[in-house]
C-alpha cells in the first residue's frame, strides 16, 4: 500500500477528530465524544483504504488553502461557542484573533513547495495549542503560580502555529515547539505534584517497593482513593490495594522515582523525543508534543503516548532494534499487543528482530513471573478482565449499554484483534503504512472493547501522526 500525501493529509484530520473527542467529557463516554471519535476513525481508516481517491481528491489547487484553513477555522468555531459560555474564559477573545489571523494567512499565503500533509499540519499546528487554551483542565492544582507555564506555552504553540502557516518548513519550529511543549507539560508536573490517581501511586511505589527487594507485583498499594482528601475533590472510588497494573517495563522506567523525581518526567520526555523525531521529518509535525490533551494527560500520569514512541523507533530501521523497540512497547502496557500484526509485516522474514523482541520481554518478564507467578498474573492479565467493560470508557460498548444492551466482552477484543491483522495485510511494509496499521489497530481496540479513555485516543493520534512523517518506501531509509 501506498500511504502518500493525500492520505497523510487526511490521517491527521482524523487524528485532529479523535483528540477533539478526547476533550469533551474529560475521556469519558458522552454521545458528542463518541461521534467524535467515531469520525476520526472512519477518517483514519479511510487514508488508508482508499489512499489514491484521497490523493485525487486533495490534489487541486484549491485543497492546500482549504487544507491550512481546517485548523484555524476550528479554532474559530471553539472561540465563539466559548464566548457564549455564561463565564467565558479571558483567553477567548484573543484565542479567536489569533484564529481570524490565522486563517487569513491560510487563505493568502502560497508557500512553496507545500505538500498536503504539511497543510494540514501547519493549520493543526495553531489549533491544537488554541484548543488547549480554551478547553483544558487540570484537576488538582496545588501550585497556581506553575499555570502560568502551561499558559504561555499553549500561546508559543499558537505563535509557532502561525508561523508555519506563513512557512511551514521553516526549521525554528522543531526548537521552539520543544520548548512549548516542555512548557506546558514541565508546568504541569509542578502546579499538580500530587494528582489523585492509582496510576500516579503505583508509579511511584513499585519502584521504590523493588528498591527495597520486595515483589512489586505482591505490595499492598497506598492508594489515594477513599481518603479524605480524596472525598473534598468529589472522587468516591473506593480504595483498591491490590488493583490491576501494568508489565514490568513501567516499573523501570519509574525507578528515577525512587530517587525523588516524578515518573512523569520521564513520560514527558518520550513525548518530546517522539516530537524530536517526527519534527525532524516534518516540522509542524512537533504538534505531537503540543496535543491539546497533553496538559490533562500529562496531570493524570498516563503514559500510552510512550506506545507510539516504540512504533516510532522500531520502524527507524528494520533488524534487531526494531525488535528491542517492538518488545519495550509490549513491556509498557498491555494493549500493545495490538501492535504485534503491523510489527509482523515490518519484520518481514527477518528473524533477528523476532528474537530480539522475544529476549527483551522475556529477560524482563521472567525474573516477575516466576518471583510469584499468581501476583503477576492477577495484575498484569486476569485482573484486567475481572473488571470487565467499563460503563464509562468512550467506545461502542458504552453507547449501547446506556441503551440496555450487552456488549461481550471476548468479541470486543476479537473484533480488535481483527481488524488489527486485516490493517496489518492491506498496510504492507512500507513504514508509513505500518505506523497507520498500527494505529487503526489500537483505535479499535479503544472503540470495541470498552476499555479505552482519552489516553488511548491520544496515542492512537500520535500514531497516525507518525504515519504521516514516515517514508513511503517498503524499508526506512538508514539514518533519519
Amino acid at each position: 500500500m501506498r500511504y502518500g500525501d493525500g492520505a497523510k493529509a487526511v490521517g491527521l484530520l482524523g487524528a485532529a477528530a479523535v483528540l477533539r473527542g478526547g476533550l469533551v467529557n474529560l475521556g469519558f463516554y458522552a454521545p458528542a465524544a463518541l461521534a467524535w471519535v467515531l469520525v476520526g476513525t472512519l477518517l483514519a481508516a479511510l487514508a488508508g483504504l482508499a489512499p489514491a481517491a484521497c490523493e485525487r481528491a486533495l490534489s487541486g489547487r484549491w485543497a492546500r488553502p482549504l487544507l491550512r484553513a481546517v485548523g484555524p477555522v476550528a479554532l474559530l468555531w471553539t472561540a465563539v461557542a466559548a464566548a457564549a459560555a455564561a463565564r467565558p474564559s479571558p483567553l477567548v477573545a484573543p484565542s479567536g484573533l489569533l484564529a481570524l489571523l490565522g486563517l487569513a494567512l491560510a487563505l493568502l499565503r502560497r508557500p512553496a513547495d507545500e505538500t498536503a500533509r504539511s497543510a494540514v499540519a501547519s493549520g493543526l499546528l495553531l489549533w491544537a495549542p488554541g484548543l488547549a487554551l480554551l478547553r483544558g483542565t487540570l484537576l488538582h492544582v496545588e501550585r497556581e503560580a506553575a499555570v502560568a507555564s502551561v499558559v504561555w506555552g499553549s500561546l508559543l504553540g499558537v505563535a509557532l502555529g502561525l508561523w508555519a502557516l506563513a512557512q511551514p518548513r521553516c526549521r525554528a519550529l522543531l526548537p521552539l515547539g520543544l520548548a512549548a511543549a516542555l512548557l506546558i507539560r514541565g508546568g504541569v508536573i509542578v502546579a499538580s505534584p500530587d494528582p489523585l490517581i492509582d496510576v500516579q501511586a503505583w508509579l511511584r511505589q513499585a519502584p521504590e517497593a523493588l528498591l527495597r527487594g520486595e515483589n512489586p507485583y505482591a505490595m499492598r498499594l497506598d492508594s489515594p482513593y477513599g481518603t479524605p482528601r480524596a472525598r473534598r475533590a468529589g472522587i468516591h472510588d473506593a480504595a483498591d490495594p491490590d488493583p490491576p497494573t501494568y508489565p514490568p517495563g513501567m516499573i523501570l522506567l519509574g525507578l528515577p522515582a525512587a530517587a525523588g523525581l516524578d515518573p512523569r518526567w520521564v513520560v514527558a520526555a518520550g513525548w518530546l523525543l517522539l516530537a524530536a523525531l517526527l519534527g525532524r521529518r516534518e516540522p509542524s509535525l512537533v504538534l505531537v508534543g503540543l496535543f491539546p490533551t497533553a496538559a490533562f494527560c500529562t496531570e493524570q500520569a498516563w503514559f500510552d503516548g510512550l506506545l507510539a514512541l516504540c512504533l516510532a523507533l522500531a520502524l527507524r530501521r528494520p533488524g534487531a532494534a526494531a525488535g528491542v523497540a517492538g518488545g519495550a512497547a509490549l513491556l509498557i502496557k498491555q494493549p500493545a499487543v495490538l501492535l504485534l500484526p503491523a510489527l509482523t509485516r515490518w519484520f518481514g522474514r527477518d528473524r533477528r528482530p523476532w528474537l530480539a523482541l522475544l529476549l527483551t520481554v522475556g529477560g524482563v518478564t521472567l525474573p516477575f513471573l516466576l518471583w510469584s507467578p499468581g501476583d503477576y498474573w492477577h495484575d498484569v492479565v486476569s485482573g484486567h478482565w475481572q473488571i470487565g467493560l467499563k460503563a464509562n470508557a468512550l467506545g461502542l460498548p458504552a453507547w449501547w449499554a446506556a441503551r440496555g444492551g450487552h456488549w461481550p466482552q471476548p468479541l470486543g477484543l476479537l473484533l480488535a484483534l481483527a481488524l488489527a491483522v486485516g490493517a496489518a495485510w492491506r498496510a504492507g511494509s512500507p513504514a508509513a503504512a505500518v505506523a497507520w496499521a498500527a494505529a487503526v489497530g489500537l483505535l479499535g481496540f479503544n472503540l470495541l472493547t470498552g476499555r479505552a479513555y482519552v489516553n488511548f485516543y491520544e496515542a492512537a493520534a500520535a500514531m497516525l501522526l507518525l504515519a504521516a512523517a514516515l517514508p513511503e518506501e517498503a524499508r526506512a531509509p538508514e539514518g533519519d
